[in-house]
């Protein structure tokens, strides 16, 4: 990903910090679940096997990402009892098959499913702590489709981060084409009523087939809670517990949602194919579940009220392409998420960091510097634990270090605000600073640019 200005570096070293070590508990609980907690000291992860082998919550710096519906708390339906016609519901983040449809074979006309979002999974520990804490998730086979899921669940020290493996396999007797579809339910409460400050973001695709970079799917077109940015290529949802959905064929591999009201950020960060062909033609989509109606399997659904049901959450939706599995074939997608403290608007998000604000040198009046005269700007989350330093450098690439930000936590959000302007810096007589660049170290010593500027 690069613009003029900007270089944002990737690295795919596994990062440690060795003053926390992953570890596995198979006893724990949530909200009355019996759970399987992950973590690493800085993320922990509750997995609910029992019921589609979902992730239930995700926490950063004891934070809750995830909506978990409390009418089901502590109650293991089976799966006829949470089925097509009775879908309860759970929460959390889970994996459906694509595409969508109420029309015949070749569409999953959910939810809910007894089998993917309602059945029980296996689960096994592929690694129980240290270095790395990892479980594969394996659900049972449809016995229509003859599909099974398969995920993998993993952390490293060190990271904000939880990495998936998702894995779709054909056990049938006959050819299937389908796609990988991981729905993440994101929690839109707040003190009583819904969070007014929850936004969600995602890039636009610069020659996508829709005229406006996004397309509605549910709901109401004009809706105000779709707000694109064109300048900056940006798709921005301001929830507004209003029912809805949209569909964007985004091929840079991320989305974000950011709570503005609590400074927490969530960013999905997935593989991307452009040019495949995708399920809803879409690699992602984004639900607003609240008020109004829509039109869907055939019918026009009317929501309930919140007075009725007040179910506050927004489901950013991340779709693989169309696989064509012959039997005895699996296709996997790799996912990976990052958490941190937050502003917004969220411009950019790879696997070290979420943007928000690009580094730069500006003059006072947010114009080009003249001279020295100036002052740093730029916001960043990070998702790997290192010292952070901002470098001066010239035409050569020869460093000198400006400001040492000293050692950042993973999941800690960075502003270069605070870093002293060049007038009346004591640089070397022969050096000529032309970049600012923000470099981060990890534990294992290689240094990673996160980002770069030119000064003038």
């Amino acid at each position: 990903m690069q613009r003029a200005t900007l270089v944002i570096a990737l690295a795919s070293a596994v990062l440690c910090d060795a003053a926390a070590q992953c570890s596995l508990n198979e006893k724990s609980s949530y909200m009355d679940w019996p759970t399987v907690r992950l973590s690493n000291g800085v993320v922990e992860v509750e997995l609910l096997p029992q019921v589609g082998g979902r992730v239930i919550q995700v926490r950063y710096d004891g934070h809750e990402y995830l909506w978990a519906n409390p009418r089901n708390a502590g109650r293991l339906y089976s799966p006829d009892d949470n089925g097509w016609s009775n879908w309860k519901n759970y929460g959390g983040d889970k994996l459906w098959t694509a595409p969508q449809g109420w029309d015949g074979p070749g569409q999953w006309p959910g939810p809910g499913d007894p089998t993917h979002d309602g059945g029980p999974f296996l689960l096994e520990t592929l690694s129980s702590g240290g270095s790395e804490v990892a479980v594969r998730l394996t659900g049972p086979t449809d016995a229509t489709t003859g599909l099974q899921f398969i995920r993998e669940v993993r952390l490293f020290p060190g990271e904000s981060k939880v990495h998936f493996i998702n894995t779709l396999r054909n056990n049938g007797a006959r050819v299937q084409r389908w796609g990988i579809w991981q729905v993440t339910q994101h929690n839109a409460a707040l003190d009583g009523g819904f969070n007014k400050s929850l936004w969600a973001f995602a890039p636009m695709n610069p020659l996508s087939v829709y005229p406006s970079g996004y397309n509605v799917e549910f709901g109401l077109v004009g809706d105000q809670q779709w707000q694109p940015d064109a300048k900056r290529g940006l798709f921005q949802l301001h929830y507004q517990h209003s029912v809805g959905k949209v569909g964007l064929d985004a091929d840079a591999g991320w989305l974000a949602v950011v709570d503005a009201a609590s400074g927490y950020g969530f960013a999905s960060l997935f593989e991307s194919f452009p040019g495949a062909d995708y399920p809803h033609k879409a690699g992602v989509e984004f639900w607003v579940n609240g008020r109004g109606e829509f039109f869907a399997a055939h019918q026009r659904i009317a929501m309930p009220t919140a007075d009725e049901d007040p179910m506050y959450y927004l489901e950013s939706e991340v779709h693989s392409p169309f696989m064509e599995l012959a039997p005895g074939e699996s296709g996997s997608i790799a996912h990976t998420w990052g958490l941190c403290k937050a502003a917004r608007p969220v411009v950019a998000a790879d696997d070290r960091m979420m943007l928000f604000r690009p580094l730069a040198y500006v003059g006072d009046d947010g114009a080009a510097p003249r001279g020295f005269a100036g002052r740093w700007e730029g916001a960043f989350g990070v998702f790997v634990t290192g010292n952070l330093e901002l470098v001066l450098q010239d035409l050569s690439r020869k460093s000198v270090l400006r400001h040492d930000f000293g050692r950042i936590r993973a999941g800690e959000l960075v502003d270069a605000a605070g870093v002293a302007p060049l007038a009346g810096a004591v640089l070397p007589v022969d050096f000529v600073p032309h970049y600012g660049v923000l470099r981060l170290t990890p534990d294992d010593g290689q240094a990673l640019e996160l980002d770069r500027c030119w000064l003038y």
